[in-house]
């Protein structure tokens, strides 16, 4: 579908800006995957430590399982159009 609409667009270009199938081809298996980030390394230095130290007080394992939980129990007080919000802005920032 998207193929379809990038060509579609495609014909109303000039000739020198117009899609080049093996050059966006060469360009999409250049892309290398990115490895999920830990929620950790989002938050500045002040936040990992009241994170930290709220671990230690707590039955959680690690400061990851603390912040996921926290995210879980946000996500679940919010209603379903929040909650797509959330979803669309979180696939943002992990690209």
């Amino acid at each position: 579908m998207a193929k379809k609409s990038l060509l579609r667009h495609d014909r109303a270009l000039p000739d020198h800006l117009k899609y080049n199938k093996d050059e966006v081809s060469e360009e999409i298996k250049s892309v290398k995957s990115v490895q999920h980030k830990a929620a950790m390394l989002r938050v500045d230095e002040e936040t990992k430590n009241r994170i930290s130290n709220l671990v230690k007080v707590c039955e959680f394992k690690s400061a990851n399982e603390l912040v996921n939980d926290m995210i879980d129990s946000y996500m679940k007080s919010l209603d379903d159009e929040q909650r797509q919000d959330v979803e669309v802005m979180n696939r943002i920032l992990n690209k």
